[in-house]
């Protein structure tokens, strides 16, 4: 099963910098390099055999009023009856689940948890596109 994954992060610098203890100057480059890093060792990713792979690769994105705002773009494919042997799932679910899995864990990795940012999370699952919008009130009830 191969499906797109569309993310936009709007994240304050200062919020990011502080929570990882860079540089504000620095977070535009290693927000996209700490998701890209992160995304393959989510849990039941790993677990199925699965893998992501970033497809857009942006240039230092804008930051307006201290806010960075990056799209990130993935890939991902791992087999049907990997995923839903790895998530207790029926078939029915499987590339839906996906999806929404990982723009879930992608939102609450650990250094990006404890920060301002919004991510939304856009798919198309039957050529239905789904977008839901990650905030900090959010955080921990998926």
């Amino acid at each position: 099963m191969i499906a797109i994954l569309h993310t936009l992060w709007d994240v304050s610098a200062a919020s990011y910098a502080e929570a990882n203890g860079i540089d504000e100057a620095d977070v535009p480059r290693e927000l996209g390099g700490y998701a890209s890093a992160c995304i393959n060792d989510i849990p039941a990713l790993a677990d199925s055999d699965g893998w992501a792979r970033c497809l857009h690769t942006p240039d230092l994105p804008d930051q307006l009023d201290g806010r960075v705002r990056q799209r990130i773009d993935w890939r991902v494919a791992v087999t049907a009856t990997s995923w839903l042997a790895a998530r207790g799932l029926d078939q029915q679910t499987a590339r839906t689940d996906l999806l929404a899995h990982l723009a879930w864990d992608l939102y609450h990795l650990p250094s990006i948890c404890v920060t301002d940012a919004v991510m939304t999370a856009t798919y198309a699952v039957d050529g239905r596109e789904t977008r839901r919008e990650f905030r900090p009130d959010d955080r921990r009830t998926a």
